[in-house]
């Protein structure tokens, strides 16, 4: 159907109606129904006034626009929505297994998009998409270049429980993985779709559960290119109080990844991340207030070089050193210098211990 609406497009003489329907069309055990093209043909261009289907799942989907020759190529702009009452339905139809999901995910979806472009390049804009319990908008670009394709991204999402789309692990499946030897060095990879694709990206969440933990304000924004990535920003603005976030450049990220960037981390109570980082629980009460660690780190798998500045307990400590094999709990190489600005206030710090 495409390659015959592309011809008629290149024929500016006719003028005609297109309409074809059917009631219903069996695929993969189930019935398609309602199937319906309906468009007029004019001046070289056709007004799509409708194509539509209703798919298993109380699933539904609707096209409307204008298909015409720009430069030689056909173009399309209009709009596209759909909708799906039981998600899960639709896609064990298409013979995706969903039963290692929770039961209360994959139920609704809605979608709306303009869309507007060629095959080589093209967008959808004002994207809105619900799905279970998350709404994101936005929009995404496209395009190819040398044949290879490269994308814009920009979408904010308002919530997302990603635990909710793991697969539903046992207890006993958790306690082997938490007790997983970390004595095996870790190794880096990044799939090789990855190298496929050029990708320029603004993401943001307002709030995301990982883990069972809550975070808010996630950034991911940056550029990936030619097998280097751009980092303007990526970052959690609250994570139980705290905020992280690096800047940056990873290049050769494939063969043998090197980081050259900045690092941040804030807190006004280092103790409430102990949830996050149980170790924080064995440490000194007078340690867990307010921190601020500003770091420029540069290096590879092998080695990192750290430079910057710890801040706690009213004090400031430079370090400045490197880290051995970073993957793994590597050997630490560092010296550091501490500026105490009132003394008799530090003294009393550590004697009260007051910090919880």
């Amino acid at each position: 159907t495409a390659a015959l609406l592309s011809h008629l497009v290149t024929k500016p003489e006719l003028i005609g109606t297109i309409r074809i329907g059917a009631d219903a069309v069996q695929y993969r055990g189930e019935a398609i129904r309602d199937i319906l093209l309906d468009g007029h043909i004019r001046d070289g261009m056709i007004d799509l006034n409708e194509i539509s289907a209703l798919f298993p799942g109380g699933s539904s989907t609707k096209l409307e626009g204008t298909l015409h020759v720009d430069k030689g190529l056909p173009t399309f702009e209009g709009v596209a929505q759909g909708k799906s009452d039981n998600f899960r339905a639709l896609l064990e139809w298409l013979s995706l297994d969903t039963r290692d999901l929770s039961g209360d995910r994959l139920r609704r979806l809605w979608f709306s998009t303009k869309l507007g472009g060629t095959l080589a390049s093209g967008s959808f804009t004002d994207i809105e998409l619900q799905f279970d319990t998350s709404n994101v908008r936005g929009g995404v670009a496209y395009a190819i270049s040398n044949g290879r394709p490269g994308l814009g991204v920009g979408l904010h999402i308002d919530q997302l429980n990603i635990d909710a789309y793991f697969p539903q692990s046992t207890e006993s499946e958790n306690e082997n993985l938490d007790k997983a030897s970390p004595s095996k060095k870790l190794s880096f990879s990044v799939p090789s779709a990855f190298s496929k694709f050029d990708a320029d990206f603004d993401i943001q969440l307002d709030d995301l559960t990982l883990r069972g933990i809550p975070v808010s304000g996630v950034v991911l924004d940056g550029l990936w290119q030619q097998d280097v990535l751009d980092v303007r920003e990526v970052g959690i603005h609250d994570l139980s109080g705290a905020s992280v976030s690096f800047a940056g450049l990873l290049t050769a990220v494939s063969v043998n990844p090197s980081i050259q960037g900045s690092f941040n981390f804030s807190t006004e109570k280092l103790g409430s991340l102990a949830r996050v980082i149980p170790a924080l629980q064995e440490v000194p009460k007078y340690l867990l207030g307010s921190t601020e660690i500003d770091l420029a780190v540069r290096g590879n798998a092998e080695e990192i070089t750290i430079d910057g500045m710890v801040g706690a307990m009213d004090s400031q400590m430079a370090i400045r050193g490197s880290i051995t094999d970073p993957l793994l709990p590597g050997q630490l190489d560092i010296s550091s210098e501490l500026e105490i600005p009132s003394l008799a206030k530090f003294v009393e710090r550590l004697s009260a211990a007051d910090v919880s």
